[in-house]
């Protein structure tokens, strides 16, 4: 996992604009970002780790890779420990886009439609191609145990 330092480099390296800050836990926080969830491919979920797939106004100036961060739902106040793609997914055929993908730790409700609001704390890998499924199943199990210990889960 890359120390806050680090991925404060390598955001600055992006953009001289990007705001760290602590949240009301004293939590440091990287980049704060808000989107509409919206209908994905569902591969995630078919693969066990089900994500909502955030429409954005614009691309975060970010690095792509995987984040821990916490997530508030619409306007309630409970923040979820959460995990965060950005970025192009490289092992799946066809894509071109990026996409801010979100797997909130034990959540199972409907969430079509709802305005979630992350908050990036950590950075936890940069974003790669796998060669087999197999392969990135393994990197999510990984990284789902980092950020749960992040987060004392």
């Amino acid at each position: 996992m890359r120390t806050p330092k680090e991925v404060r480099q390598v955001l600055y390296s992006k953009s001289p604009f990007v705001g760290f800050y602590y949240n009301m836990d004293n939590t440091f926080v990287l980049y704060r970002i808000q989107g509409t969830v919206e209908q994905g491919s569902a591969q995630a979920r078919r693969s066990g780790y089900p994500t909502a797939n955030l429409a954005l106004l614009e691309l975060p100036d970010i690095p792509e890779g995987i984040y821990c961060a916490w997530t508030a739902i619409d306007e309630e106040v409970k923040r979820i420990p959460s995990v965060v793609f950005y970025g192009i997914p490289h092992s799946l055929p066809r894509a071109v886009e990026p996409r801010f993908e979100v797997h909130l730790f034990e959540q199972n409700r409907d969430l079509y439609g709802k305005t979630l609001n992350v908050e990036l704390c950590v950075f936890i890998r940069e974003n790669k191609k796998f060669e087999d499924f197999e392969s990135l199943q393994e990197a999510i199990q990984d990284d789902i145990k980092k950020a749960k210990e992040y987060f004392n889960f």
